[in-house]
């Protein structure tokens, strides 16, 4: 009896142990798989295709409880699919709105609050959702709204002729038409892991063309991130995307041309360039130390399966016309340039073999002009934007 009434106690202390303890997060459930294939280099002599193969899966996690902000949690590499709550929670992407899972969750959006990570901030993210800025002002619903008001079907045919010259919809309907076929374009794809220098680079970048173009100046770091460019016949649009995160059929589709009456008139008018970023390490100073962050070298190594996709699609028309690999960040290295430096440049592109190799050799077997760039886009330093700015400007004069 005194036996059974031990066990009887022991049981009921394990239980109130495994109550009080905080519980494990749900299982992330796979809900479907699609597998990609990219050609990744070609022998030397010509006879063997190397074609790199793989799967993505996608999971299922349970994150009732807490309200989440997509467009931040895009932007994160997420080490374990058993931490995926504390891990957007402590990177601002969400906020709990219920009771939290455990206390790690607490303890992560506690940490997220002191350090203004994502929602926490008072910075708005320049990857926030904007109304596009090539539309060329044309809107079918005003067109369809102006037809339904005058009541075209009902109107016999001269009428309905007379009453369609005098649209005024349908006047600027052809005047975005002339505009579309005088307007050319640059379209960038600006694309590398987070902390890169992605928004730094196209900023200085932008500031280059500012005396030429004489554009107004822009009233923040986030507004001048994603404004285009008007240089003179040309307009330079760039989109900036963060390849950790990045779904490539949604970035593929976002470098396509226009489709129907557009694509007709634009077609040799707008030119693709795919500006890939990368950087020895996220942080832009260092107080001593190794420069070159080797896990985040190789993390940014693991994450060029995008640019090759975009480069090796199978409708030619819709490849880039220009790759720039673009390695930021030399200053950490040197305080002179990349071209009086031989002894840095050569780390920085030791650091990089692979990832340029990778580039290029799938530009190559693409027939895409490709461009190894190494500089800085740092305060007053704009080291290799020169290079950029004259590509871009004989990409441009070819047109």
């Amino acid at each position: 009896m005194r036996r059974f009434l031990i066990y009887f106690l022991l049981a009921i202390a394990i239980l109130a142990v495994t109550a009080w303890s905080d519980p494990e997060p749900p299982t992330p459930t796979p809900t479907r798989s699609f597998p990609y294939r990219g050609v990744f280099q070609l022998s030397d002599d010509g006879k063997t295709l190397s074609v790199s193969e793989g799967t993505e899966v996608d999971y299922a996690v349970d994150v009732s409880g807490l309200e989440v902000n997509l467009a931040c949690a895009k932007e994160f590499y997420l080490p374990d699919l058993r931490t995926i709550r504390t891990e957007i929670l402590k990177n601002g992407c969400a906020k709990i709105v219920g009771s939290p899972l455990n206390s790690a969750e607490r303890a992560a959006q506690d940490e997220a609050k002191r350090a203004r990570r994502g929602i926490w901030g008072s910075t708005p993210s320049p990857s926030s959702t904007t109304r596009s800025q090539d539309d060329g002002g044309m809107d079918a619903g005003a067109l369809f709204r102006w037809a339904k008001e005058h009541k075209l079907i009902s109107v016999p045919g001269a009428s309905l002729l007379l009453a369609i010259l005098a649209s005024p919809v349908l006047w600027k309907l052809g005047g975005w038409l002339v505009a579309r076929l005088h307007r050319k374009r640059v379209r960038i794809i600006i694309a590398g892991v987070r902390g890169a220098g992605k928004t730094g680079l196209w900023t200085k970048l932008r500031r280059e063309y500012e005396s030429v173009s004489q554009l107004s100046p822009t009233r923040g770091k986030a507004e001048a991130s994603i404004e285009p460019v008007l240089l003179r016949k040309w307009t330079i649009l760039p989109t900036v995307v963060d390849t950790a995160g990045a779904e490539p059929w949604l970035v593929l589709q976002s470098m396509k041309r226009s489709r129907g009456i557009a694509r007709m008139v634009e077609r040799h008018r707008t030119k693709l360039v795919l500006l890939c970023v990368v950087a020895p390490c996220p942080e832009e100073e260092l107080n001593g130390g190794d420069p070159f962050d080797r896990e985040y070298i190789t993390k940014q190594a693991g994450y060029m399966h995008l640019p090759m996709a975009l480069i090796g699609q199978q409708d030619q028309k819709s490849r880039p016309d220009l790759v720039i690999m673009f390695v930021t960040k030399f200053d950490l290295l040197s305080g002179d340039e990349p071209d009086e430096n031989e002894q840095a440049s050569k780390a920085m592109a030791t650091a990089f073999r692979e990832h340029r190799e990778v580039i290029e050799t799938t530009c190559r077997g693409a027939g895409v002009r490709f461009l190894w760039i190494i500089g800085s886009a740092k305060n007053k330093k704009k080291w290799g934007i020169d290079r950029v700015r004259t590509s871009l400007a004989e990409l441009m004069d070819r047109a």
